[in-house]
């Protein structure tokens, strides 16, 4: 399902890139979720061989405020299933970087987007063979 992380060294030289018309649907999509009781979008991230990423947007199963919560199963919902690179969400109240909690979700998906509602900001980070975030190269282009 995940992308074979055994070639960590080929994923975290790669260049990502994702384009303006998917982070502003982010951007978007998080502003409202965060006028709404500081809830958080989540969803899943495929990646073409260019290193072009797309987002599939699922159900945010917490009501809680700055929480997010997926199943395995919200996997269905991603036409390219196979293609499937990692997970996305957004933090209303914080910056780009993951929490200790995030961390610990690394065995759900290695591959994790974060977008800042405050910052405007985006992120891409991975996990390799232990639970310390590495920064991916991701650029957000025409």
């Amino acid at each position: 399902m995940w992308p074979n992380h055994r070639a960590t060294n080929v994923i975290k030289r790669r260049n990502f890139w994702l384009p303006l018309s998917e982070f502003s649907r982010l951007r978007r999509r998080s502003l409202i979720a965060a006028n709404d009781g500081l809830r958080e979008i989540c969803g899943y991230f495929v990646c073409g061989p260019d290193g072009q990423v797309r987002l599939t947007f699922t159900l945010n199963r917490t009501a809680e405020p700055s929480r997010f919560k997926m199943r395995k199963a919200d996997l269905g919902v991603c036409p390219t299933r196979r293609q499937v690179w990692g997970t996305f969400h957004s933090h209303p109240l914080g910056e780009e970087y993951p929490s200790e909690t995030e961390a610990n979700l690394s065995n759900f998906s290695p591959l994790l987007m974060i977008y800042s509602d405050i910052f405007e900001k985006i992120a891409l980070w991975g996990y390799f063979r232990s639970r310390t975030p590495v920064r991916l190269n991701l650029r957000v282009r025409r």
